[in-house]
């Protein structure tokens, strides 16, 4: 029998019994290749590194450039010890009022008995409640600016300073509040940084002041306080020299 040309040239060519692969003893390196790894975000994650533009879905990486990864439904965010103990429980009211703050009772007690009279006067068949407008509240630091509002009538009252301010009438704009003052003093007397005293008002249930308004208020207080230690070294200089 006659073999074509195509299995006369196998034959010849291909692999035969008993012989020895020419592979033999080598390893094959296979690429490899990476599983992938789907992460849901957490939701206050998901809200800063993915924006929306023209109902287009754009992932920010850590360095802000945009990414071609598909971003994932977010996850609830996780609750920790400070979440379970700081909860306000009642859904109908702003979280900002089950918080702790610090206030000048004085300042409190005109804040309210003003607001009643006022509100007695110009509404006097309203049955309604005066609580914190705590949506609209101004806060600097540790300071806090409030006004009361009516439940069920349209009352607000006028804004009150619930602290007291720092005697300044050198420097133009708003005073320096004497409670942040009084923070920056203690700090620089103990090794509590502001990032730890951060941490113990968010432990605590109090709204911690900005870190870095609390810096620039640190280095104020600092140059303050530099400046009465070289002047009294001056003067315990000059009491000495004869």
């Amino acid at each position: 029998m006659r073999l074509s040309k195509r299995k006369a040239h196998l034959r010849k060519a291909g692999f035969k019994k008993g012989t020895a692969s020419p592979k033999k003893g080598q390893t094959v390196a296979f690429p490899t290749v990476s599983d992938n790894k789907y992460v849901r975000l957490e939701k206050k994650a998901f809200e800063s590194r993915v924006h929306t533009s023209n109902n287009v879905l754009t992932f920010k990486d850590t360095d802000g450039t945009d990414t071609t990864v598909s971003a994932l439904r977010p996850r609830p965010n996780a609750s920790n010890v400070v979440d379970e103990y700081s909860g306000c429980g009642d859904e109908s009211l702003h979280p900002d009022v089950c918080t702790y703050k610090l206030m000048v009772q004085a300042k409190v007690q005109a804040l309210f008995n003003s607001a009643f009279k006022k509100h007695r006067h110009d509404k006097p068949n309203c049955e309604g409640d005066l609580n914190f407008d705590a949506a609209n509240s101004v806060r600097w630091g540790l300071r806090w600016r409030k006004r009361l509002k009516c439940t069920k009538c349209s009352y607000m009252s006028d804004y009150h300073n619930l602290y007291e301010e720092v005697e300044n009438r050198k420097s133009p704009g708003r005073r320096a509040a004497k409670v942040n003052i009084g923070l920056q003093l203690g700090l620089w007397t103990t090794p509590i940084s502001n990032t730890g005293v951060r941490r113990i008002f968010n432990n605590a249930n109090i709204i911690a002041p900005n870190q870095a308004a609390m810096q620039r208020l640190s280095n104020k207080v600092n140059e303050k306080i530099q400046s009465v230690n070289i002047r009294d070294m001056h003067e315990l200089l000059l009491k000495k020299m004869p």
